[in-house]
């Protein structure tokens, strides 16, 4: 026995198929914001050009930047050069990969983190790399 494919939503035309459609992007939004702080989940935008980092994540949204060498401060020392190298490998190249680290003892427990990165959408000279950095710790310590 197979799956069946599900049937396409019927949307009623109409002059509210644009409300719907923003009433619909706001619950996205809500919804994938909730998925994400229940998850663990942070979502990072490095712009290399002016050298600040956004952050969006529990409970946040993107603000104010901070510098790199500020973010980075919060990773653990031992593993801060090789993010750093590989993240400025990112934005030169326009690459996109994996890698883990572990945060700095000094903010608290040490915290195993996954991070995925890829190119944003390029902005004039700017290459911003997009991170997405998932907490494994419970992961880590289970296996």
């Amino acid at each position: 026995m197979g799956l069946e494919p599900m049937p396409k939503p019927k949307i009623p035309p109409g002059p509210r198929l644009e409300q719907r459609a923003q009433g619909d992007s706001a619950f996205s939004s809500e919804t994938l914001r909730y998925l994400r702080d229940i998850a663990g989940v942070s979502v990072w935008r490095w712009q290399p050009a002016d050298n600040q980092v956004f952050h969006t994540g529990s409970g946040t949204s993107i603000g104010q930047g901070i510098a790199i060498e500020q973010a980075l401060k919060h990773i653990h020392p031992e593993d801060r050069t090789r993010v750093k190298r590989q993240l400025l490998k990112a934005a030169r190249t326009g690459s996109s990969g994996r890698f883990e680290f572990r945060s700095n003892p000094a903010s608290g427990s040490v915290h195993t983190l996954s991070a995925t990165f890829f190119p944003g959408a390029a902005d004039g000279e700017d290459n911003p790399t997009q991170i997405i950095v998932h907490d494994i710790t419970a992961a880590r310590r289970a296996a």
